[in-house]
């Protein structure tokens, strides 16, 4: 499994041991009553839905990256329930120190900024749901064959 895979897996994982959703990292299909974690993509199904993305921030000295993260949360119409769950996941994320999330040291883990997503008129069936996005930055451990502490 590559760095990002590891990293994302455990954040998932992290996130449902603290009651924020459910991962599956199995590929089940999740009820439509569950709040789903994945990975990537944002599914059709279900409505609650949190899912997570990297994106490269810099290089902060050998071995040593901040990599962005991306946490898109969907609940249903009411954009209240789109807000408690990004604050949800927020609790649990924002200001968490010292985490070994998929074999992946991340030494600290800070808000950046959030915003609600509309979606366009012209959008699927996804438009009548609210969406948020919040992103972290992560300071973490990337070893690699040419880069080690």
């Amino acid at each position: 499994m590559g760095w990002h895979t590891s990293l994302l897996t455990g954040l998932a994982a992290h996130l449902a041991a603290n009651g924020v959703g459910t991962w599956r990292p199995d590929g089940t299909a999740y009820a439509p009553a569950e709040t789903a974690i994945v990975l990537g993509k944002m599914p059709p199904h279900p409505d609650r839905v949190i899912a997570l993305n990297t994106y490269p921030v810099g290089q902060d000295g050998i071995g040593d990256v901040t990599v962005g993260l991306q946490v898109r949360a969907r609940a249903g119409r009411d954009p209240r329930t789109a807000l408690d769950l990004a604050d949800a996941a927020r609790d649990i994320l924002d200001g968490a120190v010292r985490l070994n999330l998929g074999g992946v040291w991340v030494s600290q883990i800070s808000h950046r900024n959030g915003e609600e997503l509309t979606a366009l008129p012209t959008a699927d069936t996804q438009a009548d749901r609210v969406e948020r996005v919040d992103n972290y930055y992560l300071q973490a451990s990337r070893i690699t064959a040419l880069r080690s502490p």
